[in-house]
């Protein structure tokens, strides 16, 4: 029996550096963009993101993509 992955969803998140806590260290916060098509390639998303950046507070740490995918038994 062959498993197939299905893609169900995705979605975007945005890590940027938010400052430094009282000791040095670097405080990351996110911002979650859902309902991406999961179609979507990954070059389309990075653009997208680079042109969020412009709307962040701080500086882009880290760009990342969430594919979920639904395993079936064929």
């Amino acid at each position: 029996m062959a498993v197939t992955s299905n893609k169900t969803d995705c979605n975007m998140v945005i890590r940027y550096n938010e400052g430094v806590d009282q000791y040095g260290v670097d405080l990351v916060k996110s911002q979650k963009f859902s309902g991406v098509k999961t179609t979507a390639l990954d070059q389309d998303i990075y653009d997208v993101a680079k042109a969020l950046e412009t709307l962040m507070p701080t500086a882009v740490v880290e760009i990342v993509r969430n594919d979920e995918n639904a395993l079936m038994n064929e």
